[in-house]
């Protein structure tokens, strides 16, 4: 049979050649391709839950951030703006 082949043109050796490989590539891909593609959609599924609940709480939690490192910065490092919260003692009468 081997020789059968080498015996032919080049031309339709390589068309041979062509033709198994692609019919081993379609039965791979039939036979193994669902496998490998439930796993890569169920990791598709997993990242963008992730996703959204990372999207859910960042921006938030950002904001929350900022306005109180705002609040601090207002409080600790200019103090005519905070002093009313540094007094030991009440100086308005809302704060008795």
């Amino acid at each position: 049979m081997m020789s059968e082949l080498l015996s032919l043109p080049v031309q339709i050796q390589a068309a041979l050649i062509g033709a198994a490989a692609a019919l081993v590539v379609v039965l791979l891909r039939d036979l193994l391709g669902p496998l490998f593609l439930d796993a890569l959609r169920e990791r598709r599924e997993r990242r963008k839950a992730a996703l959204a609940v990372y999207g859910a709480y960042a921006d938030p939690l950002a904001a929350t951030t900022e306005y109180l490192f705002w609040r601090l910065r207002e409080i600790f490092y200019e103090p005519s703006r905070a002093v009313f919260l540094k007094l030991p003692e009440p100086n308005t009468e809302y704060q008795l």
